[in-house]
């Protein structure tokens, strides 16, 4: 089985027009995060962006969980992949970079046991999110970090942002967002699942 499952047209149409009407909204709560990536402050590919968390420590902690939760309910029938908790649930926003030259950001997983993660893209740009053949069970934590630093990695999938399209991996393969050039900013949701 495939462990990068791409999935479109994931929700209605009407769903992902609304969701994508909410994050532009003037009043939605955003918090800056220094290093969104990891906590390497000093890579150069671990950028600063801003996040609404909805859900984490097994509790909604933003009303505007209950708009999302039907979404993270029909990722198993889409799918094929059955989670038994739902760990982390946040929208990721990083602004545009017209003068970038990285390829990618810092790759990383979102934490370091076994579980699966998904991605699902509020709106279309560029900016791709990349998957590596590397995973976080062949060598320690110390070891990703050395890796990270010395940035050799193969990639083994891009995938686009694509407005409706949702990604679902495992989460211990090692992935990397991407600056979007063409757009002000790059907004996705983040899932991590138990």
């Amino acid at each position: 089985m495939n462990d990068i499952i791409v999935v479109d047209d994931f929700i209605t149409k009407d769903y992902a027009d609304h969701i994508e009407q909410i994050v532009n909204e003037k009043d939605f709560p955003l918090h800056f995060r220094k290093g969104i990536v990891t906590n390497e402050d000093e890579h150069e590919g671990n950028v600063d962006g801003f996040i609404h968390m909805l859900y984490e420590v097994q509790k909604p902690v933003s009303p505007r969980f209950p708009l999302i939760y039907p979404m993270v309910l029909s990722i198993t029938e889409a799918t094929g992949i059955k989670w038994n908790v739902l760990e982390r649930l946040r929208f990721n926003f990083m602004l545009g970079n017209k003068q970038s030259k990285l390829l990618h950001h810092a790759p990383h997983t979102d934490n370091y046991t076994p579980h699966w993660s998904a991605i699902y893209y509020v709106h279309d740009c560029d900016g791709d999110t990349f998957f590596f053949d590397q995973k976080l069970t062949e060598f320690t934590e110390e070891e990703s970090y050395r890796i990270t630093n010395e940035n050799k990695w193969t990639i083994k999938q891009r995938v686009s942002p694509k407005k409706g399209r949702l990604v679902m991996f495992d989460g211990v393969r090692f992935h990397a967002s991407s600056f979007t050039t063409t757009n002000p900013f790059r907004c996705v949701l983040n899932m991590n699942f138990s």
